[in-house]
Parts: C-alpha cells; sequence; structure tokens
C-alpha cells in the first residue's frame, strides 16, 4: 500500500465511515459529506492516480462521484448474479435508467474495504519488522507509529510466528 492513504484525509482512525465513499446515488447529504472531506485533503492527486489506474468505478475519490456499470436493464427480475431485484434491494442510477443489486454493490464496496485493510496491516507489520530489526524498544515502536503498545507485542508475535 502507498504511504498516501496513511495521509488522506477520509481515513477511519479519523472517525469517517467509509460507507460515506461508498453512498447509495441518491443519498446527496452523504455525496455532498464524502466530497466535501475530499476537497480538505492533502493526497488528492495522489487518490485521483489511484482510482485512475485501479479502475476503480464506483465510489468517490478525489472528490468526484464515479458511476456504477449497467447491472440489469428494466425489464429484469434479477441481477446477474442472480439476486431477485425488490425495492429494498433494487438502486436506481444514472437519473433512474439504470438499476443495480444493493447486495452485490454491498460485496463490491466489502470488498475493497478489506482489500484497503490487508493492505494496511502488511504495511504496519513491515514497518514494526524495520524498526525491530534496528533493535528499536516495542515502546518506542508505538509511539514512533502512533499505536497501541500491546498491537505492537501482537505484531511482534505475529512476525516470530512468521519467521519460524
Amino acid at each position: 500500500m502507498s504511504d498516501w492513504r496513511e495521509q488522506a484525509a477520509c481515513r477511519e482512525d479519523l472517525g469517517h465511515d467509509p460507507d460515506w465513499w461508498f453512498p447509495n446515488r441518491d443519498d446527496q447529504a452523504t455525496i455532498n459529506r464524502a466530497v466535501s472531506i475530499c476537497h480538505t485533503c492533502p493526497v488528492l492527486a495522489e487518490c485521483r492516480a489511484f482510482a485512475r489506474s485501479s479502475g476503480q468505478e464506483y465510489g468517490i475519490w478525489a472528490g468526484q462521484v464515479r458511476g456504477a456499470p449497467t447491472v440489469a436493464s428494466h425489464g429484469a427480475t434479477h441481477c446477474r448474479r442472480g439476486h431477485e431485484y425488490t425495492p429494498d434491494n433494487t438502486q436506481w442510477v444514472r437519473g433512474g435508467t439504470t438499476r443495480r443489486c444493493r447486495i452485490c454493490v454491498s460485496d463490491r464496496n466489502a470488498s475493497y474495504r478489506k482489500t484497503a485493510q490487508a493492505d494496511r496491516r502488511a504495511d504496519r507489520l513491515e514497518k514494526v519488522a524495520a524498526l525491530l530489526a534496528q533493535g528499536v524498544p516495542k515502546l518506542e515502536i508505538a509511539e514512533r507509529l502512533g499505536m497501541h503498545p500491546r498491537q505492537v507485542q501482537r505484531d511482534a508475535s505475529t512476525l516470530k510466528g512468521e519467521a519460524a
């Protein structure tokens, strides 16, 4: 993972709900909230470059709302993955011309968050391992990386288990 995400204004550790960046297209209040946070971000250019290079099709990236691909036509009763379209499960986008399955959108968003979380963990473990290799005490590692000392201890145990 790139260091730019650790500097992003949308970080979850700042109290922002990750779902704000993957709202329903008709939830203008949430879209406006996320976009306004984006406009305060110090790594806007890096976010935009990431969204382009990784082919992000959905969500708010660098203050820009990205639409989702068409999932079904008006006449379909089920999405491509077989979920039935119901009023609770249907999200209309593109001015009401396209509908999407909320279950599929939710699954995709969870996948994005899970990947980002795994990337952050791998980066953190790499930093902890480098500092441990330099002989830095665990308490100092916690202070340098802004972590709780118990997390440093857990990471050190994980690293020790991987080395064995």
